[in-house]
């Protein structure tokens, strides 16, 4: 309804687009490229430029509130930027890319394979983000889980100050802590591991 069926079975978006159904949860596989999600009020729209295979099913989809957009294949890629809610969910993963997020207040699911994964100004909500080649960092306003997983790269965390309940992990590199960051059991969880890199966490 809003992409372009082009030769071998192939679809493309170069547009602005317009999401008129209710999304309460956005998901996003895209093999090769760039994914920006700020928040905003209104409906959940969608800029960019993406190429990818179709076996004739709507391309986004929106299933139960749950937009999806997939595009997989070792070939296919582009850019994406949505537009959305603050307390829509999210659920990303760009393998060769970057993903950023901005001004969210919503449980936040992102993954990178080759690239930088950045959450900037982020409410409340549960945030997982998970790196194998890349740079991480998140700032957020609102005393809740964190979790961050990084194989090769650096993190950056930067939290509310009070308790936390602690687990930090960096077997090849550098740890910095905060001084306003305390470890204690009852706090949210902030849990962090870097393989190879180093974890600043403020």
């Amino acid at each position: 309804m809003w992409w372009t069926n082009l030769v071998a079975c192939v679809v493309a978006i170069d547009q602005h687009v317009v999401v008129d159904e209710p999304v309460d949860r956005i998901e996003v596989v895209l093999a090769n490229g760039d994914i920006t999600v700020t928040a905003g009020a209104g409906p959940v729209t969608l800029d960019g430029a993406i190429a990818g295979p179709s076996d004739g099913s709507p391309f986004p989809e929106v299933v139960d509130g749950v937009l999806r957009v997939v595009v997989d294949c070792a070939a296919c890629g582009g850019s994406l930027a949505i537009r959305a809610p603050a307390d829509t969910e999210l659920k990303l993963d760009a393998r060769a890319g970057s993903i950023s997020v901005e001004g969210m207040a919503s449980a936040v699911t992102a993954t990178v394979e080759l690239g930088n994964l950045e959450v900037r100004a982020h409410g409340a909500g549960r945030v997982a983000l998970g790196a194998r080649f890349g740079d991480v960092s998140i700032d957020r306003s609102a005393a809740d889980d964190v979790y961050v997983d990084v194989d090769q790269g650096s993190a950056t965390v930067d939290v509310p100050a009070g308790p936390w309940a602690l687990e930090l992990d960096v077997r090849g590199g550098s740890l910095a802590l905060g001084p306003g960051i305390v470890d204690d059991p009852t706090g949210p969880a902030l849990e962090a591991q870097v393989n190879l890199g180093s974890l600043r966490v403020r």
